[in-house]
């Protein structure tokens, strides 16, 4: 975590997450604030206001469902990448906690700011 908004924990400093995914934001847009990066994603979350949150993982992924995704996709992506992936899939991962914090900015939402 590299940033804070004021509908996420402030003591929040680290965040994992599934990735599934090739396409991602270069450059933020105008007036965010970026909130979380990674080696991979520079970009990771961001928010601008109340208005808009992006986050580039997947809190509603499964590892059984991610799973599955890789053994459709394994050809593609290679079968050491494949392997990397399903390790990685044996850790937590905070999708409930950023669930959350979705919920959290919709509640603050004011349309008009």
């Amino acid at each position: 975590m590299v940033g804070a908004a004021d509908w996420m924990p402030s003591n929040t400093s680290h965040l994992d997450l599934i990735h599934v995914h090739q396409d991602q934001v270069i450059s933020l847009p105008p007036h965010a604030i970026r909130l979380a990066e990674s080696d991979f994603c520079k970009n990771a979350a961001f928010a601008i206001g109340k208005q808009v949150f992006s986050i580039q993982g997947h809190l509603e992924f499964t590892p059984a469902y991610t799973n599955a995704l890789i053994n459709i996709r394994e050809d593609r992506i290679g079968k050491y990448r494949a392997a990397t992936a399903r390790t990685s899939l044996k850790n937590p991962h905070d999708g409930r906690t950023v669930g959350g914090w979705i919920l959290d900015f919709f509640a603050a939402h004011d349309g008009a700011s």
